[in-house]
């Protein structure tokens, strides 16, 4: 085998081994004389005979120590020095704050040179990029409207944008007896800003409709809705309309067919079945 050169930690190592022993044996012979006399009992032999053997052994297994075997530990000794150096630099990397997404940097909740723990925050950035509006919409309503729903929005400062329906709750404000709707819009122009407020129209059915002055609308004693319209031949008729939707001082009547001529001026003076002469005029809108 090849043996440790002179001068080292091995023979140190040794030396302490040796005096160890020594002082090990020479406890042992005074333990062995007392027992023999009866001044100590046979178990105080047998436990420093035990711490003997050891020392002994621990003598041994340094005298047979290789270099070989010595520089194995020592190189598993330098790998682990190398695996916490890698944990480390692993570590410092974890300094390098990169946000998980991209956005506006609001706030920043640490200061310079300031130790922080792990998984603390550090800033608050909004991801603009897309928006979420919340819009309560009556209970009336909420069941004509669904998941993917177009929805025409007039944002305040920001002018019309378009969203869709994105979530729908399924429980309503007790308050206000009201389902909240979130309707996701693109963002990506950075234009709109969180908070601000806008004017929703969701856009649940599609029917022809005639753009009329509520005042054209006529109301019968059951409460429904019509309007006098004219044949070619100048007879007045009375058709049921419904109203789709309401926008400003205008009403979209749904229930004619397209070619429908709709009396307006003069119409409070004539009932179902008038004969009357018109003259046609389109509405500048």
């Amino acid at each position: 085998k090849k043996r440790f050169r002179s001068g080292g930690a091995w023979e140190a190592q040794i030396a302490a081994a040796i005096a160890d022993l020594e002082a090990v044996r020479s406890n042992y012979e005074s333990t062995k004389k007392l027992v023999d006399r009866g001044v100590k009992k046979p178990l105080a032999k047998l436990q420093q005979m035990a711490s003997l053997k050891a020392a002994e052994m621990r003598l041994i297994e340094l005298e047979n120590q290789s270099e070989d075997l010595a520089l194995a530990a020592s190189n598993a000794r330098i790998k682990a020095v190398d695996a916490r150096i890698a944990m480390l630099l692993e570590q410092l990397e974890f300094t390098n704050v990169v946000a998980s997404q991209g956005g506006w940097l609001e706030k920043y909740h640490v200061e310079v040179g300031q130790t922080i723990k792990e998984n603390a925050p550090v800033a608050r950035i909004l991801g603009l990029r897309s928006l979420t509006i919340d819009a309560p919409v009556p209970q009336t309503q909420i069941s004509k409207i669904k998941i993917g729903d177009k929805v025409d929005l007039d944002v305040d400062g920001a002018g019309k944008r378009q969203g869709v329906v994105n979530k729908i709750a399924t429980f309503a404000n007790q308050a206000t007896r009201t389902f909240d709707v979130e309707i996701a819009v693109d963002n990506s122009d950075g234009t709109l800003r969180a908070g601000m407020s806008a004017g929703v129209r969701v856009t649940i059915d599609q029917v022809p409709a005639f753009k009329i002055s509520p005042a054209h609308l006529n109301v019968d004693e059951a409460g429904s809705l019509s309007v006098k319209t004219v044949k070619p031949d100048g007879t007045v008729q009375v058709m049921p309309v419904a109203i789709a939707q309401t926008v400003g001082n205008a009403a979209y009547v749904s229930g004619l067919a397209d070619d429908t001529l709709i009396l307006g001026m003069g119409q409070a003076f004539v009932s179902d079945g008038s004969k009357i002469t018109y003259k046609i005029v389109e509405e500048a809108n």
